[in-house]
C-alpha cells in the first residue's frame, strides 16, 4: 500500500509518494532513462570517507553495475548502465514478495513518478532518507511542504550508491543486521522463511 500525498497546492503542486514497502532499495528503479545517473555524483550524496574520489565520476558505479558485471544484457550495444535500474524483484524463496512479476510491475511504476520534479519517493527501507530529511523523532516541529524548494530530493537521490560494494566488500554498513522479531535478532529467519515460501507457492498465492 502506497500513499501520495499533497504537499503544495496550485498549477504547481508537489507531492510526496510513501513508498512504504513497495520496495525495499532505490537502486530497484534507479537510474532510468528519465533520471540518469550523473557525470559526476554530487558530493553531498556520498558518504565522507577516503574511499570515493572527489569529484567522484559516474563511471564508478557504472562499471559495476550488476548487468555489466553478472550477466550479458540482451542488446548489449543498446544497454545503457547510467539509464538502468541496478536492481529487480528477488525471486528468492526467502524473499518477501508473493508474486514477484506484480511487484516488479509495480516498482517499474515508480520511475515515472521518481523522474518528476514534482513527486518526492520516501521508502520505508531507504536509509538515505533518515540522513536527508527531517523526520518525526529528529524535528517533530519540521514538515516536508517544502521539499522542493529545500533541494531535499536532490539531497536523497543519489545516497543509495553508497550501499553498493566497494571492490568486493560490503558498501555502509545496514542500520540493522540480519533479521530482528520482538526486539532480538531472529536467528532461524531464513529457514522459517523458506519453509513458508515453499508453502505459499504450493498454495497459489
Amino acid at each position: 500500500m502506497c500513499g501520495l500525498a499533497r504537499t503544495t497546492g496550485g498549477p504547481e503542486s508537489t507531492f510526496v509518494l510513501l513508498g512504504g514497502d513497495i520496495c525495499h532499495f532505490p537502486g530497484t528503479f534507479r537510474p532510468s532513462a528519465d533520471q540518469r545517473l550523473p557525470e559526476t555524483i554530487p558530493s553531498k550524496a556520498l558518504d565522507n570517507d577516503a574511499y570515493f574520489p572527489v569529484p567522484c565520476p559516474g563511471s564508478l558505479f557504472t562499471d559495476i553495475h550488476p548487468v555489466m558485471t553478472g550477466g550479458k544484457p540482451a542488446d548489449p550495444l543498446s544497454f545503457d548502465p547510467r539509464a538502468s535500474p541496478f536492481y529487480r524483484i528477488s525471486n528468492h524463496e526467502t524473499a518477501a514478495y508473493m508474486d514477484t512479476k506484480v511487484s516488479q510491475c509495480s516498482v517499474d511504476k515508480l520511475i515515472a513518478f521518481d523522474s518528476s520534479p514534482s513527486v518526492l519517493i520516501c521508502l520505508s527501507h531507504d536509509e538515505t532518507v533518515l540522513h536527508g530529511i527531517p523526520t518525526l523523532n529528529a524535528s517533530p516541529n519540521d514538515d516536508l511542504n517544502s521539499w522542493q524548494k529545500r533541494g531535499f530530493k536532490k539531497q536523497i537521490l543519489w545516497g543509495w550508491l553508497n550501499d553498493l560494494p566497494r571492490n568486493g566488500r560490503p558498501g555502509r554498513q545496514p542500520a540493522v543486521e540480519g533479521f530482528w522479531r520482538d526486539k532480538k535478532p531472529w536467528m532461524e529467519a531464513k529457514e522459517i522463511l523458506q519453509k513458508n515460501g515453499s508453502q505459499a507457492s504450493s498454495s497459489g498465492l
